[in-house]
């Protein structure tokens, strides 16, 4: 065989393993199309089915209305999909995958390898579950997926002990272990990196912690002391089709080192995956090379953005470097919304082009999770895993020896990943639930914009919040930078998850603009450690629920966690919504929403183009039905609490008022008050074959106190019969109870403390709790 050709097919197949295929002289237009290798070296393309051209691009690089948020016409409807779904398709992928790294490996040399007893894959492909592995062990807590990724990641280790030069990975392909000659390539390699640096995150005991990290640190070390262009930009290792800067080298290893800085704290990797987002921010993505974006569209999206999703929070919100990503995030953002199956793209399955468009959820997700303007991708990313899930296991378990539907399983097992662990995909070990940890924020001054002052506020949360230990009993718990308002509070699996409307210290008016746009959420076992975890719900643009979300309530029902909850929206109208949860964390809104309990009844002024009361709801189980009460207004300009039942919380009867307050009396408070002042945050109690009203209210010449009225009936209380119940408490839930006794939790002074109160008492009245001591009696029987 003559040089020349040899030369030519190993490039043909070092771009068959990356995803990037071309032949020796010619792109290759199918992308993902089957390569076949001749006796004497040449590679012979099969034919594609499809038309070229079939996938848009954006040859226009003029200012364009975003498009990634637009409705498709045309597009078949998608059924809905709960999360126990999409958690169970993922875990069995994760349970193909974790089978798949038990068999021997033998080297990627087909790719019509099928195979059923070998695992036969190229390394960078694997990295991919690997890493979700990693995520479905974060879970779970089964041993069975991390023990996977160590037997993977221990089978790369002894590899790369054999390995010239030393600290390369072997990809499976290309320059194997022993070998002098061949090319090596810092892309496949940065992504399998990432594969053994998810498993050394995991690991507890610290020899083996440290026999991972010092594998990725010895392929760090290799590259950044060859392979670091003076732009920042990464080339591409032993590659003789191109010695500069590269998008996909710089991708993959800029990505690694965000994370290994992030778990090893050492500075020297923070600024070599600065410098490679930097550079990446100076490149246009649809004009990189060599493989261009004509060529493999979804796979140059995939590896460019995920650098973007692990080092956005690195960049300062209106620097240029910002605005570039920003702008590089739309058009990327655009592309896929014209070109994916699920939104009208017309387009051949994933299984047989563009395997990659498997992980473009993934970014979709990250972004939606990271940037305020992209909220509203999760639809379409839900869509999107939807069909992947279908494509895959519609006929079957599917054959994951067949490199495509391999590859297509394991970039959707990381778009599975982000969508039920946020974030967990590149955490590292010393943050919870894959909660990212940025750099330490500059100190805020009179200069500080608001977009700054957010970063910096979630800079501050990522640092403090994790495990913090509370004084529950002198001060209660509250958010780092915020205070707490009206919550709920839910318990599973001997933790108690607590969900609060969260505000800034500085608010101005209960309707400032930038706080209460989502659900705080911490949870703890012993009410003195707590973990604080990603806000849930946030606002939605556009909907009934763009301004504000308040006031969340949660019953179990079965399997599934039910909350009720308040939107608000420009107008600063006020609705009930309902979102159902089999884990506390992810939280998905019904198809049914709002409620509208108000809407078209006799007594109620409400009004969805006005500032009018519909909020505060409040869920009991009594006699076969569910009861939900609210706060209200008469037409009469009264507040009051009204009260709606149901049996499936979609059919809802109206059961009107239940307690009025007077519609004349109140202090005057046009500085955000609510209408005619407001009877609120009440919960609806009964204990002792009695009924009790708990309901906030404040009346002229008085603070707002927190009173209970008794009763003999649900749907009846005489306001005038009020007294006051907790001294100093403002919105009471019942953590749990012993007998006649519950422990109760209420929040004040913008923390959330805890009390309790025995029902026996003539005149039942809480009071906070007095010591550590009268709280682990709780605590030991709760």
């Amino acid at each position: 065989m003559r040089p020349l050709r040899l030369l030519c097919l190993t490039f043909a197949l070092m771009f068959i393993t990356a995803g990037f295929k071309v032949d020796a002289g010619q792109a290759n237009e199918s992308n993902k199309s089957i390569l076949h290798a001749s006796p004497d070296g040449a590679t012979d393309r099969a034919k594609s089915p499809l038309s070229e051209g079939t996938y848009a691009n954006l040859e226009d690089k003029s200012e364009q209305t975003p498009s990634h948020l637009a409705a498709r016409q045309g597009r078949a409807p998608v059924p809905r999909l709960g999360v126990d779904n999409f958690r169970r398709r993922f875990l069995t992928f994760c349970d193909l995958a974790a089978a798949e790294f038990d068999k021997e490996i033998t080297r990627f040399a087909d790719r019509d390898n099928a195979d059923p007893a070998t695992h036969h894959m190229p390394f960078f492909e694997d990295a991919h579950a690997v890493r979700a592995l990693a995520v479905a062990h974060d879970m779970t807590g089964e041993q069975k997926y991390l023990d996977a990724c160590r037997r993977w990641s221990d089978r790369i280790i002894e590899y790369q002990s054999r390995m010239i030069p030393a600290g390369a990975y072997y990809m499976n392909h290309s320059r194997a272990p022993g070998e002098n000659r061949g090319q090596w390539n810092v892309a496949d390699s940065g992504s399998i990196a990432l594969g053994v640096l998810a498993t050394a995150i995991r690991c507890d005991n610290p020899t083996e912690k440290a026999k991972y990290l010092e594998s990725v640190k010895a392929f760090a070390r290799l590259v950044m002391e060859n392979y670091v262009g003076p732009e920042g930009g990464i080339s591409n290792g032993l590659w003789p089709a191109y010695d500069g800067q590269w998008w996909c080298s710089t991708a993959t290893f800029g990505t690694m080192t965000f994370v290994l800085y992030e778990e090893t704290g050492e500075k020297k990797y923070l600024e070599v995956a600065k410098g490679a987002l930097d550079w990446m921010t100076h490149q246009d993505f649809r004009e990189v090379k060599p493989i261009t974006f004509q060529q493999r569209p979804s796979g140059i999206i995939f590896y460019c953005f995920e650098l973007y999703v692990t080092g956005l929070r690195y960049l300062k919100p209106g620097s240029p470097q910002h605005e570039r990503a920003i702008r590089q995030i739309d058009l990327a953002l655009d592309w896929m919304a014209n070109n994916q199956k699920t939104r009208g793209a017309d387009v051949p399955d994933y299984l047989v082009k563009n395997v990659d468009m498997a992980g473009l959820p993934y970014l979709m997700y990250a972004f939606a999770r990271q940037l305020p303007q992209y909220r509203g991708l999760t639809g379409p990313a839900d869509g999107e895993l939807r069909y992947i899930g279908d494509l895959l296991l519609g006929a079957g378990t599917p054959n994951v020896s067949r490199l495509m539907v391999w590859e297509v399983m394991t970039w959707g097992m990381m778009s599975y990943a982000e969508r039920l662990r946020p974030g967990a995909m590149n955490r590292s070990s010393k943050q919870v639930r894959g909660v990212p940890a940025p750099e330490p924020p500059a100190v805020v001054d009179e200069q500080t914009s608001v977009i700054a002052f957010e970063e910096t506020l979630a800079a501050m949360r990522a640092r403090h919040y994790g495990r913090r230990t509370v004084d529950i009993i002198k001060t209660g718990f509250r958010p780092v930078g915020g205070k707490v308002a009206d919550f709920a509070v839910a318990r599973r699996d001997g933790r108690y998850h607590f969900f609060y409307i969260e505000r800034r210290l500085q608010e101005g008016t209960p309707f400032y603009p930038g706080h209460e746009i989502y659900f705080g959420h911490a949870s703890t076992g012993d009410f003195v450690h707590w973990q604080v975890h990603d806000p849930v719900m946030l606002v939605r643009p556009g909907t009934w629920e763009e301004a504000h979300v308040w006031a969340p309530c949660i019953v179990r029902r079965g399997h599934e966690y039910l909350m009720a909850y308040t939107g608000v929206n420009r107008h600063l109208s006020q609705n009930i919504g309902l979102a159902g949860s089999a884990d506390l964390f992810q939280w998905s809104r019904w198809d049914t929403n709002p409620i509208s309990p108000c809407k078209d009844t006799g007594w109620a002024y409400w009004r969805e183009d006005a500032i009018s009361s519909c909020r505060d709801p409040s869920l009991l189980e009594h006699d076969g039905r569910y009861w939900m009460i609210y706060t209200a207004n008469t037409r009469q300009g009264a507040s009051c609490i009204a009260m709606a039942s149901t049996v499936d919380f979609r059919q809802w009867r109206d059961h009107g008022p239940i307690c009025v307050g007077p519609a004349t009396g109140y202090e005057a408070r046009l500085e955000g008050g609510h209408p005619q002042g407001s009877l609120e945050s009440a919960n609806l109690l009964h204990r002792r074959n009695k009924w009790y009203l708990l309901v906030k209210a404040k009346v002229r010449d008085s603070r707002p106190l927190m009173w209970v009225i008794a009763g003999d009936r649900m749907d009846a209380f005489d306001f005038a019969a009020r007294r006051q119940f907790w001294p100093g408490g403002f919105g009471v839930e019942v953590v749990c109870d012993q007998g006649d006794r519950s422990l109760l939790a209420t929040f004040s002074n913008g923390h959330i403390r805890l009390g309790v109160v025995d029902w026996a008492d003539a005149h039942p009245t809480a009071r906070f709790l007095s010591s550590g001591e009268e709280l682990a009696a709780w605590i030991a029987r709760p």
